[in-house]
C-alpha cells in the first residue's frame, strides 16, 4: 500500500507535468490552440502523476545522493508520465504513438526552450523540497534545516 507522502510527491509530480505541458503550449503552441491547452495539460498532469507514482520514493532524501536520486527520479517520472499522457490525450487513435513520441516531444521541449526548462527544473525543485519537508516528519514533528543546526 502506498503511503501519504509518497501519493503527496506523486501529485506533485502531477502537478509538474500539468505546468511544464502549459509552458510548452503558451512559448511555442505547437501542439494546439489555446482552446485544447487546458486539456491537454490534464492530460499530462494524469500521465505524470501515474508516472510518479514508481519513482517517488527516490524523491526527498538529503544530500548529494539524494539529489542524484531526485534527477533520476525526475527524468523517469517525466519519460513516463509523457507518455501515459500523450496516449491519454491521442486516445483512442493513436496512443501507442503518443506513448512513444510524448518523452521525445518533451525532452526536446524541455532542451531548446528556456522557458519550458525553467518550468521543469524549477517544479522538480520544488518537489524535491517537498518531499524532504514530508520525509522530515519525525513524530508528527516537522525536523527543519534550522532545528537541526541549533542541536548542533
Amino acid at each position: 500500500m502506498l503511503s501519504s507522502p509518497h501519493i503527496r510527491i506523486a501529485a506533485l509530480l502531477g502537478a509538474s507535468g500539468g505546468t511544464v505541458m502549459f509552458a510548452i503550449n503558451l512559448t511555442a503552441n505547437a501542439v494546439a490552440g489555446p482552446d485544447d491547452w487546458l486539456r491537454l495539460s490534464a492530460m499530462a498532469a494524469l500521465g505524470a502523476f501515474a508516472g510518479g507514482l514508481p519513482v517517488a520514493a527516490l524523491f526527498g532524501r538529503a544530500g548529494r545522493a539524494g539529489a542524484a536520486l531526485a534527477l533520476v527520479g525526475a527524468v523517469v517520472a517525466t519519460a513516463f508520465g509523457a507518455g501515459l499522457g500523450a496516449a491519454l490525450a491521442l486516445w483512442p487513435g493513436e496512443s501507442l504513438a503518443g506513448l512513444i513520441l510524448g518523452p521525445v516531444f518533451v525532452a526536446a521541449s524541455v532542451a531548446t526552450s528556456p522557458a519550458v526548462g525553467a518550468a521543469w527544473t524549477l517544479s522538480m525543485i520544488g518537489v524535491q523540497i517537498d518531499a524532504r519537508r514530508a520525509r522530515g516528519r519525525i513524530g508528527g514533528q516537522i525536523t527543519t534545516l534550522r532545528s537541526r543546526a541549533d542541536k548542533g
